[in-house]
């Protein structure tokens, strides 16, 4: 059986083992959305933010390698990022799940947000 992380963003994806290989298949990850929510933090981008370094400043306190998150605000963004692998603009607004959100809805409600 193949190792997922609990903070992967395949970890509720619905998988199935291929009879013939043993391999562990995925099937489509329904992203997880953006939501007008008054928790969500607005962040206007600078030169040097990509999405790796926004999940590391905003998740710090809830990931022991938070820009392993980076997808988290990634799948977020009311318009759809289709290649993450590009620089974000500077002074575009990219609007962050909080926290809290994360923990309760991704990665599980035995986390705790750490002060």
């Amino acid at each position: 059986m193949a190792y997922q992380s609990t903070e992967s963003r395949n970890k509720l994806v619905p998988s199935y083992t291929d009879p013939v290989s043993t391999r562990l298949v995925l099937r489509d990850r329904t992203p997880f959305t953006f939501r007008d929510d008054e928790r969500n933090i607005n962040h206007t981008a600078l030169d040097d933010d990509t999405w790796w370094s926004l999940a590391a400043r905003y998740y710090l306190q809830i990931s022991d390698r938070p820009s392993g998150l980076w997808w988290v605000i990634k799948d977020y963004q009311p318009t759809p990022v289709v290649d993450p692998t590009l620089t974000i603009r500077q002074d575009t607004l990219v609007i962050v799940p909080h926290p809290v959100m994360v923990i309760t809805e991704i990665l599980g409600t035995e986390r705790e947000v750490f002060q």
